[in-house]
């Protein structure tokens, strides 16, 4: 891909990531690869607007706070929350910087 070339970095990293399959091991190196392009592809134009929108689009899904506490203990399928969250089973969740992954059932402690 030409380095310079805005349309082409946005166009081929979001076939890169409509193409991702949760389960694969891959799955988090091609997400940040594609977004290393977006990224890229904002230094080289950082006015244009389809990099701008997609780059919004990554991170409110990245950091979109849960209120209170939530927590995971290792090997448990359980995420426990201080209060209730707007989660559902088949989401994906991050917490902190390390895990990611499905809910699969949601817990309130008192």
């Amino acid at each position: 891909i030409d380095p310079d070339n805005v349309d082409a970095m946005v166009g081929s990293a979001i076939l890169d990531m409509a193409s991702l399959d949760e389960t694969s091991k891959d799955f988090r190196r091609t997400t940040e690869r594609a977004i290393r392009m977006l990224s890229t592809a904002n230094v080289t134009d950082h006015s244009n607007s389809m990099v701008q929108n997609h780059l919004a689009n990554h991170y409110f899904w990245k950091w979109t706070p849960v209120a209170g506490k939530v927590s995971v203990t290792q090997g448990s399928a359980t995420i426990t929350a201080s209060q209730p969250v707007p989660l559902d089973a088949g989401e994906r969740i991050r917490i902190g910087t390390e895990i990611e992954t499905d809910v699969r059932d949601v817990g309130i402690t008192s």
